[in-house]
């Protein structure tokens, strides 16, 4: 949810002076909960109603992959599920809010969308349809949502 919550930050008034030498989305789209454009709401509803344990489980296989990456993820992932569940509810939240205000602007100029064509948990499709409507240069690479130990630093990501 890093795209769509680094938007968030970038609206605060203290950070809407910041000028950023590089912006770059990483398997999402400030679009978080949208049918053509991020996760489709029936996924994000049926995900948030159904959050457990065993749910949890299934969710991270499909976000790394791989067994490989998946232990990767897991020596660092180890919030309880409960607090997850209900920062996914807070979200959702939030992005209904915002649906009912006023039309959304994007509150950063991204240069760089790096989309995993393997990806299972933000539709590569949805994050295509959003970018290509913006001047934001794409790069497709062969990797599920969770990309981090595919890269080789931030230089990477960057240029």
């Amino acid at each position: 949810m890093g795209v769509w919550a680094a938007e968030q930050c970038a609206e605060y008034s203290f950070l809407q002076n910041v000028v950023l030498e590089t912006s770059v989305a990483i398997n999402g789209t400030p679009l978080l909960i949208d049918d053509e454009q991020g996760i489709p709401n029936a996924i994000f509803k049926g995900t948030l109603d159904g959050f457990n344990d065993l749910t949890r489980a299934k969710f991270e296989r499909r976000m790394c992959g791989n067994r490989a990456l998946l232990q990767q993820y897991q020596t660092f992932a180890t919030r309880p599920t409960a607090e997850i569940q209900q920062e996914l509810a807070a979200v959702n939240a939030a992005v209904l809010h915002s649906k009912t205000s006023s039309s959304r602007i994007s509150a950063i100029k991204w240069q760089k969308a790096i989309v995993g064509t393997q990806d299972l948990i933000f539709p590569t499709a949805n994050q295509l349809h959003y970018w290509q409507q913006s001047s934001a240069q794409i790069e497709q690479i062969a990797a599920p949502h969770f990309l981090f130990p595919l890269l080789n630093g931030w230089s990477e990501l960057c240029c």
